[in-house]
């Protein structure tokens, strides 16, 4: 006698299936909680008053040889793994599938049932068999217990690890502290020498002054450069001839502005203007500005009410034809023209060195070396060449002088404007030669 007939659907096939899985989830459920014996699950039960679990129908829950009632299976559960409602309903809801499909191969399990009594004779349950397959169970759970407690012990081990690498983290950010202030006093340390310089060549220069309004009374060039009505003066020279420098120093005595390029072009994009706004769009492009650009801020800057009586125009004119379009709005006093020697401009721009921290920390390989030929001493960043102060890029920057800029002192020579000075030694000797000069040509 079959027990499902060719075509039915075979319930008794699903029903089994899912009492295997059934049985399987219990024993990774039972595995999972540490495996604790059959006989104490029964102890912990009795004790609780609630359903008996006898070890025998344990074994046969665990080993898939019957579906247990929903209370026995909940009972289990908790037993395994605590009172927790979310797991007992999934539970629940696992134990009421196996149950439906077991209802559907009721006519299968009865014709399977009546098949065995028919071919032979039902045996007395296998007591020794369970016991076998119960010693293999748990033979098989020491094994995963054992398992887990090296995983356990590998894991203190690497929890130690993360403690000792966390306290040697700490020890080094506070070495890097202690050695980040030791540098930041240093670099204070250094400041404070680099001001005190800087304070020795301001007073040098105005001991100089002193001396030549002591010396000469209302004769000395300050003097004479004071009574005059306007002191409009534009500094020409090539590329490291210190003309910003000196028009700095010369603006503090003679109580003028230092109209500068540079500062035009950033205080226009800084501000937004529309000049700005096109002159940041050029630079963005890699583009030169323009001479209507230039002529524009720069006219307006010497329109400003502080520029009234005078400025040390610093960066232009550019060329002939910047200082032609400037000769219609402003009037000159003189040309201030600063020469050093070709190889002067070479040593003082390829020996400059700029830091990468800091565009403002500059030092030099011969006037002003830094203590470590590589790092700066105020901030301990690292010092290097600019691109600009490479000797090509000085060679091409010299033939644009050359070519363009040199030709605006014959334009204004033939209009008796220009004065030339020696631009080498100390900065406050080339400040006294500037004074004497302009007071020549001016007053």
């Amino acid at each position: 006698m079959s027990v499902a007939e060719p075509g039915d659907h075979d319930h008794l096939r699903e029903y089994e299936e899912s009492l295997t899985g059934f049985a399987e989830a219990l024993q990774d459920l039972h595995i999972h909680c540490d495996a604790p014996t059959f006989r104490e699950i029964e102890t912990r039960a009795k004790a609780a008053s609630r359903v008996t679990l006898s070890v025998s129908a344990i074994s046969e829950a665990l080993n898939g040889k019957r579906l247990p009632s929903i209370d026995f299976t909940l009972e289990l559960v908790k037993q395994l793994a605590g009172d927790d409602p979310k797991l007992l309903q999934e539970w629940r809801q696992r134990w009421r599938l196996v149950k439906l499909r077991q209802r559907k191969a009721i006519p299968q399990l009865r014709a399977k049932k009546r098949s065995v009594i028919e071919t032979r004779t039902l045996a007395p349950p296998d007591i020794e068999n369970l016991r076998t397959q119960e010693l293999q169970y748990h033979q098989k759970a020491e094994l995963l217990r054992e398992k887990v407690a090296r995983l356990r012990a590998e894991a203190e081990t690497t929890e130690s690890l993360v403690n000792e690498a966390k306290a040697e983290a700490q020890r080094i950010i506070k070495a890097a502290k202690a050695e980040a202030l030791d540098m930041r006093t240093k670099a204070d340390a250094e400041l404070i020498k680099v001001r005190e310089h800087a304070a020795e060549l301001l007073y040098a220069a105005d001991e100089a002054l002193r001396r030549s309004q002591t010396t000469s009374g209302e004769a000395s060039p300050a003097a004479r450069l004071g009574r005059c009505a306007t002191l409009r003066v534009v500094l020409v020279g090539p590329p490291g001839a210190g003309k910003g420098v000196q028009a700095a120093f010369l603006a503090k005595y003679l109580g003028v502005p230092h109209a500068s390029l540079g500062d035009m072009l950033r205080s226009n994009i800084v501000q937004g203007t529309r000049l700005g706004r096109t002159a940041k769009k050029l630079i963005e492009k890699g583009q030169l500005i323009p001479d209507e650009v230039v002529l524009a801020m720069t006219e307006d800057r010497l329109r400003q009410h502080d520029a009234q009586r005078g400025f040390l125009l610093d960066g232009a004119p550019r060329n002939v034809g910047q200082a032609v379009a400037m000769d219609e709005f402003i009037t000159l006093d003189a040309v201030l023209d600063v020469e050093i020697p070709e190889e002067e401009t070479f040593q003082r721009l390829t020996g400059r060195r700029v830091c990468r921290h800091d565009s403002s920390h500059v030092f030099h390989v011969v006037y002003n070396p830094a203590k470590s030929y590589d790092t700066c001493d105020l901030c301990c960043g690292m010092l290097y060449l600019r691109e600009d102060d490479s000797e090509g890029v000085i060679r091409s920057r010299l033939d644009v002088y050359y070519s363009d800029t040199r030709p605006i002192i014959d334009h204004y020579r033939a209009s008796g404007l220009v004065t030339t000075i020696h631009g080498l030694g100390k900065v406050h000797e080339v400040t006294e030669r500037a004074m004497e000069a302009l007071a020549g040509a001016i007053a």
